[in-house]
């Protein structure tokens, strides 16, 4: 790839070169940008970055050659791959650099994984108080949640001593929401409205989430369907052990029998003080997985990358294209 350099600054009033803070920036129709999430390219990003370069002839094509075309309804081109790298094209700088990863955009979850019910529930026991932990719970929601398009449905559930769902006046209790831009904002609202305390009920958290799901045959994407469970300790009052992993194993039948599927179960065991031997059974019994993260700057990334299990299911089978919603491109 060749740098973008002084020939090629334009302003591009169809890619909002001429609006302010953007005028006179670099924007090369002759060839896409290459950026990556991290710092240092890994060979298999190096190896992408070869194999992908064919692609600026698509799109070069799509943008009826290397000038800009106003009256074209194509504007930004996107790619993005597994590894976080990320085509863009017009190409065009990056203000600052590893800070932008396809992977935890909608437009990429929504085409890698397809139609999603996603249940979150989290720990909001005392413990979470501890190290900033609620925090970084709160900010890896948000990014789940920024990951939804108009597909999916969705439900947060919180627990301590007891499990609550996080409803209101926009989102209704006991059954999934449409996960609508208007409705994604109320429920992070709503998370931001929650603090830790109390004890941590694993059972009632559970019993909430399976009911939220037998709720919600008619609110439903009617595709994959999971539960992320995230926790930063042991459960403490509620059924315990085996006891628990046999209430779960029910919770998961009846559903199966009432919708026709069951839920994977994604669990995180958040700590180093965290129990790891529950939640890893449980993502084992119910085909999801299982992570342990220690630190957390780790949180955020591990429980987006749920959507990776059900995009090797996709990559497994034909499919075909699959169409999101309008995304608004902050470039």
């Amino acid at each position: 790839y060749s740098q973008l350099g002084d020939d090629t600054k334009v302003c591009a009033t169809s890619f909002g070169g001429c609006d302010v803070g953007y005028e006179n920036r670099n924007i090369d129709f002759s060839q896409s940008a290459l950026r990556s999430p991290i710092p240092t390219l890994t060979d298999e990003i190096r190896r992408e970055a070869c194999w992908t370069k064919v692609l600026d002839e698509t799109f070069i094509d799509n943008n009826n050659g290397i000038i800009e075309d106003p009256t074209l309804t194509t504007k930004w081109q996107y790619f993005g791959t597994p590894t976080g790298l990320f085509k863009l094209y017009p190409g065009a700088a990056q203000g600052t650099c590893n800070t932008y990863d396809p992977r935890l955009r909608p437009w990429y979850v929504a085409a890698t994984s397809g139609p999603k019910d996603i249940v979150l529930v989290i720990d909001r026991s005392l413990s979470m108080d501890t190290d900033d932990r609620w925090a970084t719970a709160v900010d890896a929601a948000k990014t789940i949640l920024t990951t939804m398009s108009i597909t999916n449905h969705v439900a947060i559930v919180v627990f301590d001593s007891v499990a609550v769902q996080l409803c209101g006046d926009i989102i209704p209790c006991n059954t999934l929401s449409h996960a609508s831009g208007a409705n994604v904002e109320a429920l992070v609202d709503l998370l931001m409205l929650e603090n830790p305390q109390g004890n941590s009920n694993f059972e009632d958290a559970f019993t909430l989430a399976y009911n939220i799901l037998d709720n919600s045959i008619s609110a439903s994407s009617h595709c994959h369907t999971a539960i992320l469970f995230l926790t930063d300790g042991y459960a403490n009052i509620g059924k315990l052990g085996q006891d628990l992993l046999h209430h779960v194993d029910t919770l998961q039948r009846n559903l199966l029998i009432d919708r026709g599927e069951g839920a994977n179960v994604f669990t995180f065991s958040f700590s180093s003080d965290a129990d790891k031997a529950i939640p890893k059974s449980l993502a084992c019994r119910h085909n999801g997985t299982w992570s342990h993260i220690t630190r957390n700057e780790n949180l955020r990334e591990q429980m987006a990358n749920y959507y990776n299990y059900f995009a090797t299911l996709r990559s497994t089978t034909k499919t075909d294209v699959v169409w999101v919603e309008p995304y608004v491109d902050a470039a």
